[in-house]
């Protein structure tokens, strides 16, 4: 299983994250490619590397076309004639109307390196590291002089949700952009007390932010990360300005959204932990796992933030492999006498069982793939009749241990049951191996062989992909099939 640690001493934020990423080892082209993908105009990227307190780090930004960082406007706001209202910018006065105002803001941070012939000027006193002190998600920390305010409109959720679904992303980043951006909507919806439908994305806003989101996803998806842990959170408990008057820093949405997470008071006066780093946090990590498991450390990064503290100002991350558990196979498991006899692995897993006989049948679908989004081993769903005559759905689902009281929560969430049943019981598991099949014309097809007593039992090639390669050359699945398996006689590859 392949872990990932974030250990974000000094904070998190979507910029610092992405460029954790490339400094462990993600491509940057291939970031830049996937992005691509999303078709969105009126951007570039620039990754460079830079040193805090002497220590390396890479650095993330999201421009214009100009060159210039996109401004920091709050990405998620209810707009009500001219006053903006949702997650509330730190700093942004009454006068930052829906349609958008060219104002010179002295920021502590970056300031507008455009002339504008105002008769007025706002003096804000921010007090945050990667972005403003509030609930919006938007533009992260960049490192450069130029920051460019543009006239905003409005995408609500669904059409977030629209760019993302009609892209050529894969449906792992698509999923987890997608759950990232939710949870942040739903602790936007819970603060302010409106429909999450109301709640809506100012357009320039929403381009820097949607980079970062689904760039980690892609990242995350790229390292094949299995499962997310991440450190004690540090938070500056103190007030900053709004238009709204004075508010609680961390800003209350963020708050929400590191909900369980524990928290440690840092020493630094600003908001360390920005509202996207919040949502990442919360959609991809356990809460209240602050020490990762033993694991052999492959990969690490470092991403840099905007500020310059007595420490580095960056968030590391660790990634690698945390090996399976030998006591399973040893005399404690019941069956480990018959693992060692048919030269198999054995484990105990949860069986997480419930009854249902009230809810939507086109529902499960979506339960299916959060289940096995979350690391279920497998779901089932069965018909049976209960009491009264009612037709209904026996939900099984096969859970790593470690895994159960995630599974339940998810269970619990998105069903009608009120109860479930769990059994843990021990398996019996066939060694396997993976193995490529390669067509002269460079095509691949992943295959696995199982393994017992030794010997290879079966060669099984990989569904989509067998016909993915079957379609491109205008053969059936089976005769793909054939001839993926004549490449290994006796599961093994022909030299």
């Amino acid at each position: 299983m392949k872990v990932l640690y974030f250990d974000c001493f000094s904070g998190m934020s979507g910029d610092m994250t992405i460029g954790a990423f490339l400094d462990a080892g993600v491509d940057y082209e291939y970031l830049k490619n996937e992005l691509a993908k999303l078709n969105l105009k009126g951007y570039s990227l620039k990754s460079e590397r830079v040193t805090k307190n002497g220590l390396a780090a890479t650095k993330f930004n999201v421009m214009d076309e100009d060159g210039n960082v996109f401004g920091h406007a709050p990405l998620f706001a209810h707009c009500r004639k001219t006053h903006v209202h949702g997650l509330i910018e730190s700093g942004v006065d009454d006068g930052n109307q829906c349609g958008g105002h060219d104002h010179e803001h002295n920021h502590d941070r970056h300031v507008h390196d455009r002339d504008h012939d105002h008769d007025h000027e706002h003096n804000h006193s921010h007090d945050h590291d990667h972005e403003h002190g509030h609930g919006h998600v938007h533009g992260e920390e960049h490192d450069h002089p130029h920051v460019r305010v543009e006239e905003h409109t409005h995408r609500g959720l669904n059409e977030i949700k629209n760019i993302i679904n009609l892209s050529a992303l894969n449906n792992n980043v698509k999923k987890l952009s997608i759950k990232i951006f939710r949870n942040i909507a739903e602790a936007e919806s819970k603060m302010h007390n409106m429909d999450i439908e109301k709640v809506h994305f100012h357009e320039v806003g929403a381009i820097d932010s949607i980079i970062d989101i689904v760039g980690t996803a892609i990242c995350v998806d790229r390292m094949g990360i299995d499962k997310c842990f991440v450190s004690k959170i540090p938070v500056s408990f103190s007030f900053i300005q709004t238009s709204h008057g004075r508010w609680p820093n961390p800003a209350p949405a963020s708050l929400e959204l590191l909900k369980n997470f524990t928290l440690t008071k840092s020493g630094v006066g600003k908001e360390l932990v920005t509202p996207t780093g919040a949502a990442i946090i919360k959609t991809l990590c356990e809460p209240a796992e602050c020490d990762p498991p033993d694991f052999v450390l492959d990969k690490i990064g470092y991403g840099a933030g905007y500020h310059d503290f007595e420490h580095p100002n960056v968030l590391r991350i660790m990634i690698g492999e945390k090996k399976k558990s030998e006591k399973p196979a040893a005399t404690n498991c019941p069956v480990a006498g018959a693992a060692l006899a048919l030269g198999c692995e054995s484990d105990e897993i949860d069986l997480l069982t419930a009854n249902i006989d009230d809810m939507a049948p086109e529902y499960f679908d979506s339960l299916i793939d959060e289940l096995m989004a979350a690391g279920a081993l497998d779901v089932s769903l069965a018909h049976i009749l209960m009491k009264k005559g009612r037709p209904a759905f026996e939900l099984t689902v096969m859970s790593a241990v470690e895994l159960t009281s995630k599974i339940a929560e998810i269970v619990f969430k998105l069903t009608t049951t009120i109860g479930l049943r769990v059994q843990r019981v021990p398996r019996l598991v066939l060694k396997r191996s993976a193995a490529i099949y390669r067509s002269p014309a460079g095509e691949t097809v992943p295959v696995k062989i199982s393994y017992l007593k030794g010997d290879a039992l079966r060669v099984k090639p990989e569904y989509d992909k067998l016909k993915k390669f079957a379609a491109k050359n205008n053969i059936s699945v089976e005769e793909a099939r054939r001839i993926v398996l004549e490449e290994f006689p006796g599961g093994v590859p022909r030299s």
